[in-house]
């Protein structure tokens, strides 16, 4: 359960981390305009890899792969609808706790930090972030190669986040906990009543807790839900505004760096790009 009072006050704090990050990203990038191969989802795709039938004569380095952009549209769209239905507060002060509400939370807050298009985008901006170089082929950790997903937020996102003193870090503090995300992952929990979760992933002599109460839940839940939907919203309206054309380092098929230019058509929503230099 959580009150407006306190649902506001976090939002505003996530709100505001997000807009703090983005605005740092764009100050601190590598290469002029890097933070626009960003915003474009400009990224190496395999052709082995690619979901779309692959033409010989296209590059394998992409720009604004359509599957990723179909997959963050739909989340949006998802998120925003969530918020108008069930954290508008249009007549209470409060929201309740139905056991079916709280299990259907839970399984969105896997799919947040289970997503590797959002994993993959936090990975680009920290970069950004740190004086990086525009990585084309940032990837998400892959479980079954063995890879944390639990250490790549903790040291390849927050820590960095961190590192630059941006709210953001805090923000993942307060909404990311690995021992809830495999609770649920797993049906790994059970409702003592409409009071508590009990978490039955907890060992013993570590840092993990055997329980929750619901209002800690939600607030968990909270910060990770409005962390996903402020960055994707903050994310679109940036790639809204632009109007003209960018300069920037494209990659050529074999994976040269090149001058080129960006340009944004609002009327499909897409980016498209060409070589300036040879």
């Amino acid at each position: 359960m959580i009150k407006v009072e306190k649902f506001k006050e976090i939002k505003d704090e996530v709100e505001q981390a997000v807009e703090e990050l983005f605005e740092f990203a764009k100050n601190n990038q590598k290469d002029k305009n890097d933070y626009y191969l960003f915003l474009a989802n400009c990224c190496y795709v395999p052709k082995e890899d690619d979901k779309i039938e692959y033409i010989e004569s296209y590059s394998e380095y992409v720009i604004d792969y359509s599957i990723d952009r179909l997959i963050d549209y739909d989340r949006i769209k998802f998120l925003t609808r969530y918020i108008d239905s069930y954290y508008s507060f249009s007549e209470l002060d409060k929201t309740t706790d139905e056991l079916e509400a709280v299990t259907i939370e839970m399984m969105i807050y896997t799919h947040i930090w289970e997503a590797d298009n959002f994993l993959k985008q936090l990975k680009q901006i920290s970069n950004l972030c740190l004086n990086k170089e525009y990585d084309w082929k940032v990837k998400a950790p892959n479980s079954e190669n063995g890879e944390s997903k639990q250490k790549f937020i903790r040291e390849e996102l927050k820590d960095k986040f961190k590192e630059k003193g941006l709210k953001i870090a805090e923000v993942m503090k307060k909404g990311y906990r690995s021992q809830l995300r495999n609770a649920f992952a797993h049906c790994n929990y059970s409702f003592f009543k409409e009071e508590r979760i009990d978490l039955h992933n907890y060992k013993p002599n570590s840092y993990e807790v055997k329980n929750i109460t619901f209002n800690e839940w939600t607030e968990y839940f909270c910060y990770s839900f409005l962390f996903n939907y402020f960055f994707l919203n903050y994310f679109f309206e940036e790639r809204e505004e632009i109007k003209n054309e960018i300069e920037v380092f494209l990659r050529n098929k074999d994976g040269e760096k090149k001058k080129g230019i960006l340009k944004y058509n609002p009327s499909n929503k897409s980016f498209y790009a060409k070589f300036i230099e040879k």
